[in-house]
């Protein structure tokens, strides 16, 4: 599982999306998911919202239809249902179905790709995100505010009685619980923390976390 935010995080931008094409097309079929983070919500409403520079705000038209068809085409999602925990890149602390939201997220990107003949419009791109907020919505005070969609929802608003998920966008420096609701961004690096990074293994009895130590080995803990 993929969830979220495989560009702008490093200068690799078209090689770190490669590399997930290829790996869901050398893996059987539906083992490999990508989930969309907020740093992809660009390439759908770059006049929206937009990072100066960024790989995501300044793709190509032709690399921008390209990924859009990926999620007409179900490569690219919004959520996914794991054992007992749904995925997405930030959460919601309302219970929704995978199916329903990654149908809505194909919609919006069919609409958008019927509009790539036309001159960049914002307002058509803004009605993009209002129609389609539990998935775009960025929230209050510009992003990750309480009523955020599942792009940008930040941990701390979650509640502790918010559905069974597994969320990333908030980093934190080991994978933090929150009632159900647990939080897998650990990017030691953004932290500046000493050990490398870590992944999520969910099995139906438990879900662990494997990481890189301070001496290069591999140590698994649960959560």
């Amino acid at each position: 599982m993929i969830n979220g935010d495989v560009l702008d995080r490093g200068p690799e931008n078209k090689a770190a999306l490669e590399m997930v094409w290829r790996l869901m097309e050398e893996a059987p079929a539906g083992r490999v998911h990508y989930n969309i983070g907020n740093h992809e919500m660009p390439i759908f409403v770059p006049e929206v919202l937009n990072w100066p520079g960024t790989y995501s705000s300044k793709m190509v038209e032709t690399s921008r239809e390209s990924f859009l068809r990926r999620v007409v085409d179900g490569d690219v999602t919004a959520a996914f249902e794991g054992y007992n925990y749904v995925y997405s890149h930030a959460g919601s602390n309302e219970s929704f179905d995978p199916a329903t939201i990654n149908n809505r997220l194909r919609e919006a990107a069919e609409r958008l790709l019927e509009n790539t003949d036309t001159p960049s419009n914002p307002s058509f791109q803004q009605r993009i995100v209002d129609e389609y907020d539990r998935i775009f919505e960025l929230g209050e005070a510009g992003g990750r505010g309480p009523s955020a969609g599942l792009c940008w929802m930040d941990f701390r608003h979650m509640a502790e009685s918010s559905p069974p998920q597994i969320v990333g966008h908030s980093m934190q420096n080991t994978p933090t619980r929150k009632g159900n609701v647990i939080c897998g961004n650990v990017i030691r690096r953004n932290q500046v923390s000493e050990g490398g990074e870590g992944v999520l293994i969910e099995t139906p009895e438990e879900v662990e976390f494997v990481y890189r130590t301070v001496d290069g080995s591999a140590s698994v803990s649960g959560i």
